[in-house]
C-alpha cells in the first residue's frame, strides 16, 4: 500500500492509545447531502437523511450525525465510502442505512491539521420502483372512506409544503374521524424486497398509517396499523419501513395503504396536511 496510516475516533475511549495522544489528526467534515432526483419519475429531491455510514480504505469508522466533523489520523490519499441513514419509521434512536439509495465514493488527500469537507452527493438506485408517487400538484391517488370527510388539495402558499399544492384533510366535533387510501391498489412485484414509503406530514393531532387488503388463503379482509405518527406543527418527512411486515405476509390482494385518525378529546377541530407521498420498491 503507497501510504501506510492509521485511523481513529476517539482515543479515550482506549486507556492505552498514548503513542496515538501524540498524533496530529486531520479531518473530514460531511456536510448536508445533497439528492438528485428526476422529479417526473422519482418526485422530489426533498429529503430526511440524519447520518451516515462511514467507511475509510476497508475500515468503517461507525456512524455520524450529520453534519459531522471526523478526526482522522494519517495521511496521503484515502479512499471513503458513504452510506446514507435515516430514521427508521421516524424513531431517531433506530437508524437504517436507506437501501435505495446510493452510495458516495471519493478519494480524499489528508493533511495534519487540515479539514478537507465533503458533501455527499446521493440518488435513488437505477433499479427502484417507484410504486406510487403521490404529490398533489395535478392529481391525487387517495380518497376519504367516509362520505362526509372532504379530502382536497390546499393552495394556501403558508400551507403548502412545496410546489403549489399539499393534501389536507380536517375532522372536528361534527365528523371527528377519517381514512384515507389509496384509489387503486398497490401493486408490489417483491413482498420479500425492500419496500418503502416516503412522506411529508404536519398534523395537530395522532394519526396512524395502515396497510390494508384481503388474505387470498382465507379471503378475510385486514387492515393493519404499521405506524402511529404525533402532532407536529411544521412539516416533517417519515420514512416508513414496510419490508419486514410485507416479508411475513402470506399472498394477499387488493393492497392500499392509508391513513387514518380521530379527534382526540381535548381538540375541537384537527388539521392533517400531506405531501410527496411515495412507495419505492427495490427488485433483489
Amino acid at each position: 500500500m503507497k501510504n501506510i496510516y492509521s485511523l481513529f475516533l476517539f482515543c479515550l475511549l482506549f486507556s492505552s492509545c498514548t503513542k496515538l495522544d501524540e498524533a496530529i489528526p486531520s479531518y473530514l467534515y460531511i456536510a448536508e447531502p445533497i439528492i438528485q432526483t428526476d422529479y417526473t419519475e422519482q418526485g422530489t429531491d426533498q429529503h430526511r437523511l440524519s447520518s451516515v455510514w462511514l467507511t475509510l480504505d476497508t475500515l468503517t469508522l461507525g456512524v455520524f450525525e450529520l453534519p459531522a466533523l471526523v478526526p482522522i489520523i494519517g495521511n496521503g490519499e484515502i479512499p471513503l465510502l458513504i452510506r446514507p441513514g435515516i430514521p427508521k419509521n421516524g424513531a431517531l434512536d433506530d437508524l437504517l442505512i436507506y437501501p435505495v439509495f446510493s452510495q458516495y465514493r471519493d478519494t480524499i488527500e489528508f493533511e495534519s491539521t487540515v479539514t478537507d469537507t465533503i458533501q455527499p452527493i446521493f440518488t435513488y438506485r437505477s433499479n427502484c420502483q417507484f410504486v406510487l408517487l403521490n404529490d398533489f400538484e395535478n392529481s391525487n391517488n387517495f380518497e376519504a372512506l367516509e362520505e362526509e370527510v372532504v379530502f382536497q388539495s390546499v393552495e394556501e402558499e403558508n400551507l403548502v409544503f412545496e410546489g403549489l399544492r399539499s393534501g389536507h384533510v380536517a375532522i372536528n366535533e361534527n365528523v371527528s374521524s377519517f381514512t384515507l387510501a389509496t384509489i387503486e391498489d398497490i401493486s408490489i412485484p417483491d413482498l420479500s424486497a425492500p419496500t418503502f414509503v416516503e412522506f411529508n406530514y404536519k398534523c395537530d393531532a395522532i394519526m396512524s398509517f395502515f396497510v390494508t387488503g384481503i388474505r387470498v388463503n382465507n379471503a378475510v379482509a385486514f387492515l393493519d396499523d404499521i405506524l402511529f405518527i404525533y402532532p407536529s406543527d411544521d412539516w416533517n418527512k417519515i420514512y416508513v419501513d414496510l419490508s419486514e411486515y410485507l416479508v411475513i405476509q402470506e399472498e394477499v390482494q387488493n393492497l392500499k395503504i392509508g391513513f387514518r385518525a380521530s379527534l382526540p378529546d381535548t381538540l375541537s377541530q384537527a388539521n392533517f396536511y400531506f405531501d410527496n407521498i411515495k412507495v419505492v420498491h427495490l427488485p433483489l
